[in-house]
């Protein structure tokens, strides 16, 4: 049995984590402690008390990496528990694992993961990603965009290999109580942050509602700073307009499964795990045209690319989808069709045995 420690920034239901919790999952010949740098978020932690392959959830209470005695600490946790892999998520716990391993002298495999690409952040992040680059075995990352990037420079041509993003589908397809046969559903997945962009999904909402009384808008997410709840009451669209905050990841396939467009908004992604949950569920995707959904929408067969500052056009492709019923079912099966090429779970199960030993 192989001893391997997830290590990650929270217990946030953010993709990263999701995707590595899944990992646990259909790891069998695995045994895993999860650490994470603080508990500032927990959306994740039932999932991982239910997991038989999770031995310890332990919070690491990290303060500042300037903390000489917690670097200390973790480097005597690695050596005592004898880890034979370190799976690093994200680049907070990369860089921690990265300084430890190399100032202590740890002989231990580190697997850390690349997904998200922020380009206007890339000077400042260079000299810490070169220093994880070295550190690291292994890098994964989701996302094709980034796989030819790491392929085509020297020292990473070698440690980088793809995962897409794990989908463990329920086995049930029951929508949520709250929707109606009556009604058209256009909805997103995405805690409110700068990078999802809920901005202009609020903006398209508010318009295609006014033209549109059976077309409803709906998010599944935290709202931070009670940002689009001030809107839809500020604007007056509480019929219309939704956003729910408690949807956990065992019903959350009920959520896509009464959805009849996916919206997405984002500025940048790595690989969005939530374009992969839309499309195994058959949703129609309306996205941003970003080079990470590029990798997964086929434009006009399973869904449509829009330009961020092409306002008209998201409404446009909403609103075809919606009311031309053949259209809609063609990208359906076209969606699931490719969904099943992309993320077959024997497929990543055999990738992430022969990393993770």
């Amino acid at each position: 049995m192989k001893k391997v420690m997830i290590f990650t920034y929270s217990l946030g239901r953010g993709g990263s984590e999701l995707n590595a919790y899944k990992c646990t999952k259909i790891l069998d010949r695995h045994m895993f402690d999860w650490y994470c740098l603080n508990f500032d978020s927990v959306d994740i932690m039932n999932l991982l008390q239910d997991s038989k392959n999770i031995k310890q959830i332990v919070n690491l209470n990290f303060k500042s990496l300037t903390n000489i005695d917690f670097l200390i600490h973790l480097s005597r946790v690695i050596k005592e528990r004898k880890y034979t892999t370190i799976y690093a998520v994200g680049f907070m716990p990369s860089l921690i694992v990265s300084i430890v391993k190399l100032v202590f002298g740890i002989k231990i495999k580190l697997v850390t993961t690349r997904r998200e690409m922020m380009p206007w952040k890339s000077f400042y992040h260079t000299p810490f990603i070169r220093l994880i680059n070295y550190a690291s075995n292994n890098i994964e990352t989701n996302s094709k965009t980034i796989l030819n990037n790491l392929k085509s420079e020297l020292f990473t041509h070698n440690k980088v290999y793809f995962v897409p993003n794990i989908i463990l589908k329920s086995n049930t397809q029951k929508k949520m109580k709250f929707f109606l046969n009556s009604k058209r559903y256009v909805g997103t997945v995405a805690n409110v942050r700068k990078a999802k962009n809920i901005h202009l999904f609020l903006k398209i909402a508010q318009y295609v509602i006014k033209n549109n009384k059976d077309i409803v808008f709906m998010i599944a997410g935290k709202d931070k700073d009670g940002m689009v709840s001030k809107f839809i009451e500020s604007n007056d669209l509480s019929n219309q307009l939704f956003i729910y905050e408690d949807i956990d990841f065992d019903n959350i396939s009920k959520f896509y499964s009464g959805l009849d467009v996916f919206l997405f908004t984002s500025i940048y992604e790595g690989s969005p795990n939530v374009i992969y949950e839309a499309m195994s569920n058959g949703i129609p995707i309306v996205s941003s045209n970003i080079p990470a959904v590029r990798e997964l929408v086929v434009n006009g067969s399973n869904g449509y690319l829009v330009e961020l500052n092409n306002f008209d056009g998201f409404v446009s492709k909403i609103e075809t989808i919606l009311y031309d019923d053949s259209l809609r079912l063609r990208i359906i099966e076209s969606n699931k069709k490719k969904s099943k090429e992309l993320t077959l779970p024997d497929s990543i199960k055999f990738i992430l045995e022969d990393v993770f030993i």
